[in-house]
């Protein structure tokens, strides 16, 4: 709608006035239209929400979003326009789905700033962590894997999924404890005598 709008503007010589944007998902909207441009790299659906910031900045008018409950074709009370227009627009959206799902993807989008593509996939969300996670991961493991302690391989056989959405339910001391004491950074013999609370490291 926004490049639609943008295009408008260019042909008619548009430079001031407005639109009104109505969709029913509050979050799409908040994450879009509600706030300010300035967008961090961690959203969700980053191609599509960098590029509606994009062509926002790029619009010579205002666009004022508007919330719209959806689901409301299934009341008997009379509906309004934006409601009408909703309802219209999600049965739209289902025919198109029935023909987007087998047919070629589009692999850019118009306004969209700049992409990221790993084998074949691209980011579109938690880019943050996917930069760190594929510069660091593999070094990583080759220095665990270096250690006495763990066996060459037994990095692959960890569920490092599982552990991460484990990890992220406690709290961040809670992480550091259980960091330290997997690794055996606790008050064993070794460490005491390291930070010369004991005089010998020979006790467990």
């Amino acid at each position: 709608m926004l490049t639609v709008t943008r295009k408008l503007c260019k042909y008619f010589d548009i430079q001031e006035g407005g639109i009104s944007i109505g969709c029913d998902r509050l979050l799409a909207l908040d994450t879009s239209l509600y706030k300010e441009p300035g967008l961090g790299a961690d959203v969700t659906n980053y191609d599509l929400v960098a590029a509606i910031y994009a062509t926002r900045k790029r619009l010579p008018i205002i666009v004022w979003p508007h919330f719209v409950k959806g689901h409301q074709d299934r009341m008997m009370e009379p509906l309004d326009t934006w409601v009408q227009l909703n309802i219209q627009m999600d049965a739209m959206a289902k025919q198109h789905m029935q023909v987007a799902i087998s047919a070629p993807r589009h692999y850019s989008i118009e306004g969209e700033p700049w992409q990221l593509w790993v084998r074949d996939y691209k980011l579109t969300h938690s880019i943050t962590p996917n930069i760190y996670a594929l510069m660091h991961d593999e070094e990583g493991a080759s220095y665990w894997e270096s250690k006495r302690e763990v066996k060459e391989g037994a990095t692959s056989l960890i569920d490092w999924e599982n552990i991460g959405t484990a990890m992220k339910g406690v709290t961040r001391s809670c992480r550091v404890f259980i960091s330290k004491h997997t690794s055996g950074m606790c008050g064993v013999g070794k460490f005491m005598k390291r930070w010369r609370q004991w005089n010998i490291d020979q006790y467990p």
